[in-house]
């Protein structure tokens, strides 16, 4: 996100409304689980699946 995108609009947007899913999307999904483990392999921080995680002042 851009630092000017309001994080309450977008939160309402995903959760409110049907988001149509780009290519740029579907890629991210198919590649999330490989990119989580180059990132532990090269960072050595273990990771955990958690979903949508949203502020609490939001």
């Amino acid at each position: 996100m851009k630092a000017t995108t309001n994080p309450k609009v977008t939160l309402e947007t995903l959760l409110c409304k049907n988001v149509r899913q780009t290519p740029a999307m579907a890629f991210g999904i198919a590649k999330e689980e490989e990119a989580a483990q180059h990132y532990t392999s090269a960072t050595e921080i273990q990771l955990t699946k958690r979903g949508l995680v949203v502020d609490s002042k939001y």
